[in-house]
């Protein structure tokens, strides 16, 4: 799927996934202090959206670095 595929909001989900999936594998930041600077403030929300967009949970993006 392009982004000319995605909606505005399934694109702006994809940055903030993007990012987050950076910070998890270059920082020690906690997971939900991630979340938070991505714009989700909701931990369970963040993981299913995260999982949903990658196929693996914050916590597996971050052991795989």
């Amino acid at each position: 799927m392009t982004s000319i595929d995605l909606t505005p909001t399934q694109l702006i989900a994809k940055i903030c996934i993007a990012a987050a999936s950076r910070l998890l594998r270059e920082t020690t930041k906690p997971v939900i202090e991630i979340a938070f600077a991505c714009g989700f403030f909701d931990h369970s929300v963040f993981t299913h959206a995260f999982r949903r967009t990658t196929g693996v949970t914050p916590s597996v993006c971050r052991k795989q670095r």
